[in-house]
């Protein structure tokens, strides 16, 4: 996160100090600055692979989800299209919106969807299909719309809002947002289709 890079092994280490193979975000291994351009990041927290190879990576500090088409053969390699701003050189804080993120971090393909922890929104962004270009998204959960992002709170019956959610993962039957704001998980028993799904249980 704070070299501002994302390392690629072309096989999982098996021995410490293995090296990468490649390096996103960066020129080089030895190159570690903040940038705002088509081949830079700052602050990546969280990457992700689809089924179709695309490869989403969000850049908390930008605003943005960064996207390649293909997982990159060689270091420095430019993003094909971002989600959450209008080019490779903007990284503004705007309002909530189908096409803006707030602190974006936990990002998962799930079911030929892709999901996008928006913490600083209080919400997770649902795109119905993988994007393939600077789309809006189709819903979010934890808000009753996508300009909404009011904080929920565990002291209060509205269980099916979110405070700052960091992380999803589906296991195949039940979907779980880690819902950091209000120290729990939220466990949904399918995958949400819709604003405001509520969850079966809570951890």
């Amino acid at each position: 996160r704070n070299n501002h890079r994302v390392l690629v092994f072309d096989s999982i280490p098996r021995s410490n100090a293995e090296a990468p193979s490649i390096v996103i975000g960066q020129a080089n291994f030895t190159a570690g600055s903040a940038g705002v351009t088509q081949q830079n990041f700052d602050q990546p927290v969280s990457a992700a692979v689809c089924a179709d190879g695309r490869l989403f990576i969000s850049a908390r500090s930008n605003h943005r989800v960064a996207a390649f088409n293909r997982i990159p053969q060689a270091s420095g390699a430019a993003m094909d299209f971002v989600l959450g701003q209008a080019g490779f050189t903007a990284n503004t804080l705007a309002a909530a919106s189908a096409s803006t993120f707030n602190l974006p971090y936990g990002v998962s393909c799930i079911s030929n969807r892709l999901y996008v922890s928006d913490r600083g929104n209080n919400r997770v962004v649902v795109y119905n299909s993988v994007p393939s270009a600077n789309v809006a998204a189709s819903f979010a959960i934890g808000q009753p719309n996508l300009t909404s992002s009011t904080p929920g709170s565990d002291y209060t019956a509205v269980s099916n809002y979110l405070n700052n959610p960091a992380q999803v993962m589906y296991s195949g039957s039940q979907f779980f947002v880690a819902d950091i704001g209000n120290n729990r998980v939220l466990v949904y028993s399918s995958l949400p289709s819709a604003a405001l799904a509520s969850p079966a249980l809570v951890l």
